[in-house]
């Protein structure tokens, strides 16, 4: 995994110590309470996303480079969660949460939603770091040629409040087609793009997704360009206030994008926040 350790260690180390110094700001005598806060002092969690997804490997890596073997200095807890959006949510307000990954748009998303509820929020979340970039992938069958393609049909945006699911209704918003969404994991869905029962399958995550690449060459799927070859220029421009262009490559997809060939998408910075 690429990203800055020392970054990383130094900042969750000065964020541990913060979280837990007002907490445990004095040693209990008591040798049971002395326990509990020789483990507790230095511990924090960072909540990541489902067991097979690239937030939790990030999260593990995290723990596994900075977690303190020996003793008490540092300890470290990935928890499996449900990414993005509700990873936000789970900071905010769910208890013993103290990090988790998300993407970096996300803060605005639930600002626009209910100016309400999260209009500070703002000052309630932090970003520490970005660790790298999501690829947004939408999968179909091959007469779909663009994005126009779906209007009106059915489109799986995995899990509610996941990244995949914001950055889907983000960019269909932007681009002004309307799908009708519903809400699946990505094996049961494939085989629903393969059938016909539905248009089309996303997932907004670190390239190349595992079940993604493992398609064979004879599924008769692709994946559907997203960019200025494939969008009206005002579509393009808004896409690139939000999000990063990007490609996605032969070597990532060998069975689903043609030797020599790119097919062109956007891609959203996942952050330690």
């Amino acid at each position: 995994m690429k990203f800055n350790l020392r970054t990383i260690c130094a900042l969750t180390a000065l964020f541990a110590f913060f979280a837990t110094s007002a907490v445990w700001a004095q040693a209990p005598t008591n040798i049971y309470e002395r326990q509990k806060w020789e483990r507790n002092r230095s511990a924090v969690s960072i909540i990541g996303g489902g067991i097979n997804g690239t937030y939790i490997r990030y999260a593990t890596d995290i723990a596994n480079e900075l977690d303190d073997l020996k003793g008490n200095d540092m300890r470290v807890l990935p928890l499996i969660g449900r990414g993005g959006g509700q990873n936000v949510l789970d900071i905010l307000f769910l208890r013993g949460i103290d990090m988790g990954l998300t993407q970096q748009d996300h803060l605005a998303f639930f600002k626009n939603l209910d100016p309400a509820l999260y209009g500070d929020i703002d000052n309630r979340v932090r970003y520490i770091t970005k660790l790298y970039n999501s690829e947004y992938h939408l999968i179909a069958r091959k007469e779909v040629k663009s994005f126009e393609d779906l209007r009106g049909k059915t489109v799986n945006f995995w899990r509610p409040w996941s990244a995949t699911d914001i950055g889907s209704q983000t960019i269909f918003r932007l681009i002004g087609v309307d799908v009708k969404p519903i809400y699946i994991d990505t094996a049961k869905a494939l085989e629903k793009v393969k059938s016909g029962e539905i248009a089309a399958t996303v997932l907004l995550a670190g390239a190349p997704v595992p079940g993604y690449a493992k398609l064979p060459k004879d599924s008769g799927l692709h994946i559907v360009p997203l960019g200025p070859n494939s969008l009206t220029k005002e579509q393009n421009s808004k896409l690139l206030e939000v999000y990063l262009p990007t490609k996605l490559t032969h070597k990532q997809y060998p069975n689903l994008i043609p030797e020599g060939q790119v097919v062109e998408s956007y891609a959203s910075g996942v952050v330690l926040a």
